[in-house]
């Protein structure tokens, strides 16, 4: 019996440890390199793993072996997923392989909020919340009134089309096009499928707010091609137009919702914890 449940425990430790190792290979970081920050996102990560990670229990030689299942790991599960990677970084740093942990200082269990984890989406309200959050920002540079610019429209796009991060870093303005009066946005999703998304009055009065912010006309004005302007617009410089990254969009979507979370007062513990746990995918359950 004893041998039987260290088998299992050896087992379980191996997949926690493989999930974790694959995580860190696919972001480029390495053991010896890795932060605390970089731990905290992977965790996050597990909650809801995107759906090319997921997939039915398969040998892990079978060409379609994915390390999560279809499920969603219970409480317990992303629980232990954290102590077995503290522990982990402790063993590390014990036989001198790091020369610091980065979880000398455990980080917290997750705490079941009466189920409301399962919520993925933030609601009509909580969304202007977070849209005048945003636009009351004071910024004290030009680069930081760029940042607010971006980001209050990341999180209007994102919301308003359901697309997902990596459509919106990939077009451009030209994506945005008039068809019978009405404005629609195209996109091409996975599998290399072409979609067109309608643009509703809202998003189409801020898609004009931040093309003004750059000097350039409003989307139905425009009249030469924009096929070298970005969708989001990372920087502009020296009469160049450069993109962002989609793994700054979500970069941007965390950082706000995290500070936003920490300036909430208490009672709002339901909206804290949805910022705290938010991913880009949760725009598309919005």
């Amino acid at each position: 019996e004893s041998h039987n449940f260290s088998a299992r425990s050896s087992t379980t430790y191996r997949v926690v440890i493989l999930r974790f190792y694959l995580y860190l290979k696919n972001q480029n970081i390495t053991l010896a390199k890795i932060n605390r920050r970089s731990i905290i996102d992977y965790l996050d990560f597990i909650k809801n793993p995107p759906a090319e990670w997921r997939g039915n229990q398969l040998p892990i030689r079978h060409p379609l072996w994915k390390p999560f299942s279809v499920k969603n790991l219970s409480l317990n599960s992303l629980n232990y997923n954290n102590k077995i990677i503290h522990q982990l970084f402790q063993y590390l740093h014990n036989i001198g392989y790091i020369p610091k942990n980065p979880l000398a200082n455990p980080i917290k269990q997750y705490i079941d909020v009466s189920g409301e984890d399962k919520e993925r989406y933030f609601t009509e309200s909580e969304c202007e919340i977070i849209f005048s959050y945003i636009n009351h920002i004071q910024p004290d540079t030009k680069k930081q009134l760029e940042m607010k610019i971006r980001a209050l429209w990341i999180f209007q796009l994102l919301i308003f089309t359901a697309c997902r991060r990596s459509e919106i870093a990939n077009a451009t303005m030209d994506d945005f096009v008039i068809k019978d009066e009405l404005l629609w946005f195209k996109v091409i999703g996975k599998g290399q499928k072409y979609g067109e998304v309608p643009v509703i009055k809202s998003l189409e009065e801020a898609l004009n707010n931040y093309r003004e912010s750059y000097n350039l006309p409003p989307i139905r004005e425009k009249n030469q091609p924009e096929q070298n302007i970005p969708a989001i617009i990372k920087t502009f410089k020296n009469g160049e137009y450069l993109s962002i990254h989609s793994s700054l969009i979500r970069v941007v979507l965390r950082r706000i919702c995290k500070k936003l979370a920490s300036e909430l007062p208490v009672k709002n513990y339901k909206l804290i914890h949805k910022l705290n746990s938010i991913s880009t995918h949760w725009m598309r359950h919005t």
